[in-house]
């Protein structure tokens, strides 16, 4: 048996490592635009800076998408977040190691072996999902920390009230990071009320209107604009059979692509189902907040992202299966089986998973690319010349979106296929172009003066498309693309939406 200080010391070592892992897979940092979130909780947090350089831009971007807000507020802190992000992402891996270590913690607690904890706890960091998100700045590891944390303090048992003051806390704390927190609030209510747990409803209750005074204290004086819960609302009308079918295939896709193959991904879902029914029976939190999650799931009107969504589940389903192992005969040689199955998933999903990480970080491109050698178009392809055809496109995108700002006034606006690319690197406002091609597109209809135009991400934007646009309004550069040896073909064009002299008259 493994002494108290002995093992805090042990923990603290693990926290160290994995801190020093991740941050060796995030830094130097990628820079920010292509990945969407990371451009808008960049805005968010230039706004609770205080700063006045960008602050006229950063309130217009918030009008057209706001996430919640804990996060970005806490980016804030970390410094000049729009010249660099580096320490926003060092944050980001302190985030995920202190909930790997919890996790680790909660799995020796819920009594799975020393080794298949371990293993359990490295796949939270390094399965094939995580490896390609933890480069961006986005809110997974603290969401991870602060629900990894309150289900892992729930199952301890404890009545008593700074617990459940604290679980309370970080459950308002969670929602302030994800929407998606609502599920772990739904999961620990659910728990309360059908066990015998309705006295510590009175210090849970407290500790989560705390949290969420954080939340609407954070998000008062912002700007109104459309968030996930409309979205996921307004969905609500497109939900049939057909489209649920689709949510359930989206949610193994998403599943498989956690656990690197198909055959751990069912070995591991054959471990945690029979827990999850359990732990529903026994009005387990962490069960209710898998299947609230689940049920949210299959709602959620953005299937492609179901890997991103499912890996913050991970504890809580790892935390399941030693639940599935009690229900198993022959209990000395069934409950070595996880421990055998996350060993093997880790081990063997190493070539797609970590190595082939740590192989293309360890021979980075070369050809002045280095310093985009944490973008997951890099780490994540099989084959190395097509990684290295993404980070040629990459910085291509980043010259030209490096050259708007001199073409542009302080507050114009700006229309692209990349709207958020061209924000981040132009400090300019820029909004989704609203046209589905360029023969829907209407100049008595515009409101932003000029125009980024990406063919490759617009529909029908053949090169003959594009010269027939150039010949009509003011293009002011274009670049070729990469793969093009001719030359011929355009990546991205700029324009200043009037009309050509000659054509107007």
């Amino acid at each position: 048996m493994i002494q108290q200080p002995a093992k805090l010391g042990l923990y603290l070592l693990y926290l160290a490592l994995m801190a020093g892992l991740v941050a060796w897979l995030i830094l130097p940092a990628a820079p920010a635009g292509f990945d969407w979130d990371d451009t808008w909780y960049l805005w968010m947090a230039e706004w609770y800076s205080g700063r006045s350089e960008h602050r006229d831009v950063a309130w217009m971007m918030m009008h057209t998408r706001q996430y919640p807000p804990l996060f970005p507020f806490l980016l804030s802190l970390s410094g000049e977040v729009l010249i660099g992000h580096a320490a926003g992402l060092v944050m980001n891996a302190l985030f995920l190691a202190a909930a790997v270590t919890v996790a680790l913690a909660w799995l020796l607690d819920r009594g799975m072996p020393m080794l298949g904890a371990l293993a359990g706890s490295l796949v939270i960091a390094v399965n094939p999902v995580s490896l390609e998100f933890i480069p961006t700045l986005m809110s997974e590891p603290l969401f991870l920390l602060l629900t990894t944390g309150a289900l892992a303090l729930a199952c301890r048992g404890s009545t008593g009230w700074r617990t459940w003051l604290a679980i309370g806390l970080l459950a308002g704390l969670s929602v302030a990071t994800r929407s998606a927190g609502w599920a772990l609030v739904a999961g620990l209510m659910i728990s309360l009320l059908a066990g015998d747990g309705r006295a510590r409803l009175k210090f849970f209750l407290p500790g989560l209107l705390l949290g969420l005074l954080v939340h609407f204290g954070l998000k008062s004086g912002l700007p109104a604009a459309h968030s996930y819960l409309e979205g996921f609302a307004e969905n609500r009308g497109n939900i049939n059979a057909a489209y649920l079918l689709d949510q359930l295939r989206a949610i193994w896709a998403g599943w498989s692509a956690v656990w690197g193959s198909v055959p751990f991904a069912l070995a591991m879902g054959l471990l945690v189902l029979p827990g999850l029914a359990l732990g529903l029976k026994r009005g387990r939190a962490e069960a209710w907040y898998v299947l609230v999650s689940i049920l949210m799931l299959l709602a959620w009107p953005f299937p492609g992202q179901m890997g991103r969504f499912l890996w913050v589940l991970l504890p809580a389903a790892l935390a399941l299966v030693p639940l599935s192992v009690s229900l198993l005969p022959y209990p000395a040689v069934s409950k070595s089986a996880p421990t055998v199955v996350l060993v093997l998933a880790l081990v063997l999903s190493i070539p797609g998973g970590l190595w082939r990480t740590v192989d293309r970080l360890g021979n980075p491109p070369g050809d002045g690319l280095d310093d985009l050698s944490r973008l997951a178009d890099w780490t994540r392809p099989e084959d190395r010349q097509t990684a290295l055809m993404n980070l040629r496109v990459r910085r291509a995108l980043l010259d030209d979106a490096d050259k708007i700002s001199g073409l542009t006034g302080n507050m114009q606006c700006i229309y692209s296929e990349l709207p958020a690319l061209v924000s981040i690197r132009s400090k300019r406002i820029s909004f989704a172009s609203p046209w589905n091609s360029l023969e829907d597109f209407a100049p008595d209809s515009r409101a932003c003066r000029y125009y980024y135009l990406v063919p490759g991400a617009l529909p029908g934007a053949d090169a003959q498309a594009v010269q027939q646009f150039s010949d009509h309004y003011q293009e002011l550069f274009r670049s070729s693309a990469p793969w093009d040896e001719t030359g011929e073909l355009a990546l991205g064009v700029f324009y200043r939406l009037d009309v050509k002299p000659e054509i107007a008259d």
